[in-house]
């Protein structure tokens, strides 16, 4: 069940980063373009990392206010 997500978002990061290059290799050149799509990808996956702590903390409190009330 947890495999499928984590496969699904390396998908993500290796097609936004193919992406990202694309973009940015005729105007910068391949070394550059290849940096800048580095950069975009650590910020993509701190991001999307970030996102699901949040998620996992409101879940959590949510649990303990429910326990609580209960």
């Amino acid at each position: 069940a947890v495999v499928y997500p984590v496969f699904i978002f390396a998908l993500t990061v290796v097609a936004f980063f193919l992406l990202t290059k694309e973009i940015f290799v005729d105007h910068l050149g391949k070394k550059q373009a290849n940096i800048i799509a580095l950069i975009s990808c650590f910020f993509l996956s701190n991001i999307s990392f970030s996102f699901l702590f949040l998620l996992s903390v409101s879940a959590f409190f949510n649990c303990i206010f429910v326990l609580i009330v209960n």
